[in-house]
């Protein structure tokens, strides 16, 4: 007996081997190595898309920050523009309020000039028709 058939190893090793080498050619062609392409370009593709990832983050927060500056600048503007024309309307408001208030005391010192005057031609009146009320009252106590 050879030593080859103590181990028990017979002549379908060869067969055994030559399927092992033909499967795995045929696996390594066209298994492993288009695995091994994709894992690859994958591999490139996602460094590329993470640098990618980067920059658009970096350019994102760039212009959140000029966006946050312009914002600023705006509402200062704004605030601004609104004090003014608060102040310009103020500055109105007082002009309208002592025209108003000037009419008003011109439309009282008027009345009250007016008021005068009627109640001093009624005073005077009264007291010239005193003789002739008197006159009457007294006719008309004695009986004429």
């Amino acid at each position: 007996m050879s030593l080859l058939q103590q181990l028990g190893i017979n002549e379908t090793v060869f067969i055994q081997f030559f399927l092992y080498i033909g499967i795995f050619t045929f696996l390594a062609l066209y298994v492993f190595t288009p695995y091994a392409k994709a894992a690859a370009e994958r591999e490139f593709r996602t460094k590329g898309t993470e640098e990618l990832v980067v920059e658009h983050q970096r350019k994102s927060t760039e212009l959140h920050s000029q966006y946050e500056a312009k914002v600023r600048e705006i509402h200062h503007h704004v605030q601004e523009i609104y004090r003014q024309l608060k102040q310009e309307a103020t500055v109105e408001y007082e002009k309208i309020i002592g025209q108003a208030r000037a009419e008003a005391h011109q439309s009282l010192e008027a009345s009250r000039k007016s008021l005068q005057t009627a109640l001093a031609s009624t005073t005077e009146e009264l007291y010239s028709q005193t003789t002739n009320l008197s006159m009457a009252i007294t006719n008309k106590m004695l009986g004429k």
